[in-house]
């Protein structure tokens, strides 16, 4: 498994390396429970954020991921932030990123006409109006969050590969 991914936020085009040794094992295993219980169709309230935000996920079956996180109060309005996860090793990430810009308006994301980066990555869309703080356990900030849930996947397709 690799031990790095890249971290893509789509309306800025910022590019974050993230070393999985970087991030506390803890981290990524609450967010492994909340990928688990995604997984079986719950929607889990993610814990440190406020206002409290659902998620749910979209599995491909293969090799990418979309999560969505909606405000609690108002689980039928619009995500806040909608992460893409592609973790395959033949380019399967092109459909997502394709997806992920295709949901909105170009002038909106710096990374419109860009082509995915190499696999593993993870890509955010983060609604402006759908504001929300990471502001406790087990994640400092937002994109730690993200980072840990690709990982979480990450790990996810290699049990799955096990015989």
């Amino acid at each position: 498994m690799d031990n790095h991914l890249q971290h893509v936020t789509l309306t800025t085009g910022r590019v974050h390396r993230s070393e999985r040794r970087a991030l506390a094992g803890a981290s990524i295993g609450a967010a492994a429970k909340l990928l688990h219980e995604a997984f079986e169709g719950q929607e889990p309230i993610v814990p440190g954020t406020n206002p409290p935000v659902t998620m749910t996920v979209t599995d491909d079956g293969v090799n990418c991921l979309s999560v969505l996180l909606r405000r609690a109060d108002a689980p039928l309005s619009p995500p806040v932030v909608t992460i893409g996860i592609a973790a395959g090793e033949c380019g399967s990430g092109a459909s997502l990123w394709r997806s992920l810009h295709a949901v909105s308006d170009p002038h909106e994301l710096a990374t419109a006409g860009q082509a995915h980066p190499l696999e593993p990555w993870c890509a955010d869309h983060r609604e402006s109006a759908g504001v929300f703080y990471v502001d406790g356990a087990p994640w400092r900030t937002l994109q730690e969050f993200e980072c840990c849930i690709a990982w979480a996947f990450l790990d996810c397709l290699a049990r799955r590969r096990e015989p």
